[in-house]
């Protein structure tokens, strides 16, 4: 049984505490900076220009920085960085570790730092920087102010030289994300969204969602250790950068950091790119799933392989996706009233070269039939008749949405990176293009998807939990 103190116990317990010494809490002295002593500085043995206004530096290491000033944002310089030597090209993990080698690589800190003092150090300044990592390549992020350009490049160096094992923070952040994962087993959301990517990705065991299992076997510092491998070469990263930059100021920076980052001295020439294409073929699942509060769920997922970039057929798939969307709501929604919130989306992967179309509602058993021949329907009628409004509208929002974006930042870094590393050149004639799209382009791109697509059809059905 419990037993509770006594009054003479509580009485005791309260003289003991206010008998104790109460010290003041003390903060920890933040250091001025990350670095007290600097790494050797390396030079800049080339400069071009390249498109878009664009600078581009060669450094001595091999790493390449292509930067451009503006004055969209007087206290914004963002900076990214791609490699294209992933998780794919390491042997020694299981698929499990893969997944999770960003969090191995950053939940330490860096250097003598863990992320709570890192958190500090950034108190009143403007700047950060992150790593991550997947299958096709290793990514830097970050941004800052001008006046905390050196800060955010202490940070870039330092995350990619001195990755911090932290055993406590990596305890900390594997008990919480295991007690998610347990938490979420055999729940209807688990076990549908499982369901919808072994579906699209059939046979690819790569990309299953990890068990706990599987989570259970992860390795610390086997992760850490190749994760820290994959930055060991500059002269595999692009550096992006735009913003309100100072070109003297970034000469500096850029020899000092970015130039000093270890290398091989030439780019690996041999890698696995690493990417996952969903699974060739049609194909249908469809099963019941025992629910509390049953609802039914339909995807409908379209890909088109080997589609190299085409600005018209990219504009004209980015109006089919909103076209779609409206039309789905306008008629199972609005006109049915069978659905809640239909989603409908297209998009293209410049790197695999594919289109993707999909369309997705909830609705209940007892609507289902009707309600999926509705949808594919309506879809399906858009190879044949697109809506002069619905039409209209798309277009208005793309020039609207092209037009705000000529002054961000983030849009030309994008822009720059597509055009410099994969020759994709998103913005010459752009505008135009979306001027003079018409219907029958959508209709084009419609019935291309409709009639040659792979398709996956996905259907939960919830039914009532016994």
């Amino acid at each position: 049984g419990v037993t509770y103190p006594t009054d003479a116990d509580l009485a005791q317990a309260l003289e003991e505490a206010l008998a104790r010494e109460a010290k003041p809490y003390e903060e920890a002295v933040v250091a001025a900076s990350f670095m007290d002593q600097l790494p050797k500085a390396g030079k800049i043995t080339k400069v071009e220009d390249t498109d878009f206004g664009f600078k581009v530096w060669t450094l001595s290491n091999g790493a390449k920085i292509v930067w451009k000033q503006t004055d969209f944002k007087n206290d914004q310089i963002l900076i990214s960085a791609v490699s294209p030597v992933g998780s794919a090209n390491l042997d020694g993990l299981t698929v499990a570790e893969k997944d999770n080698l960003t969090s191995a690589f950053s939940i330490g800190g860096f250097a003598d730092f863990s992320a709570t003092d890192i958190r500090k150090m950034l108190a009143g300044k403007n700047a950060n920087a992150n790593i991550s990592i997947n299958r096709s390549g290793v990514n830097v992020s970050g941004s800052c102010s001008p006046k905390d350009i050196r800060t955010m490049m202490e940070m870039i160096y330092l995350g990619a030289t001195k990755p911090r094992m932290d055993q406590d923070a990596y305890d900390s952040w594997f008990k919480r994300n295991r007690s998610q994962m347990e938490m979420a087993e055999g729940t209807p959301n688990k076990i549908q969204n499982d369901s919808l990517t072994c579906t699209i990705y059939k046979g690819q065991k790569e990309m299953y969602p990890t068990t706990v299992a599987e989570f259970d076997q992860i390795d610390y510092k086997n992760m850490l250790d190749k994760a820290a491998s994959l930055t060991k070469n500059a002269a595999d990263f692009t550096f992006f950068m735009i913003g309100n930059i100072d070109e003297d100021s970034l000469k500096v920076m850029a020899e000092q950091y970015i130039a000093a980052l270890p290398s091989t001295g030439k780019a690996t020439e041999k890698y696995d790119k690493g990417y996952i294409y969903m699974t060739k073929g049609s194909r249908e699942n469809r099963f019941d799933l025992p629910m509390a509060q049953p609802m039914t769920t339909v995807y409908n997922v379209f890909c088109l392989f080997d589609k190299p970039y085409n600005m018209k057929e990219q504009v004209a798939l980015n109006f089919l996706g909103q076209i779609a969307q409206t039309t789905l709501t306008e008629t199972i929604r609005e006109k049915e009233g069978g659905v809640y919130s239909p989603g409908a989306a297209t998009g293209y992967g410049n790197r695999q070269e594919m289109i993707q179309m999909l369309y997705v509602f909830v609705t209940g058993e007892e609507k289902l039939a009707h309600i999926e021949d509705v949808a594919y329907r309506e879809i399906s009628k858009l190879t044949e008749e697109i809506n002069d409004d619905y039409f209209q509208r798309a277009r208005d929002y793309a020039i609207k949405n092209y037009q705000a974006q000529q002054k961000e930042n983030s849009y030309w870094l994008s822009v720059i990176t597509e055009k410099y590393l994969y020759g994709n050149d998103s913005e010459t004639g752009i505008e135009d293009t979306i001027k003079n799209l018409t219907p029958d382009d959508v209709k084009a791109v419609a019935k291309e998807i409709i009639s040659n697509a792979s398709r996956i059809q996905f259907v939960s059905n919830g039914v009532e939990k016994k």
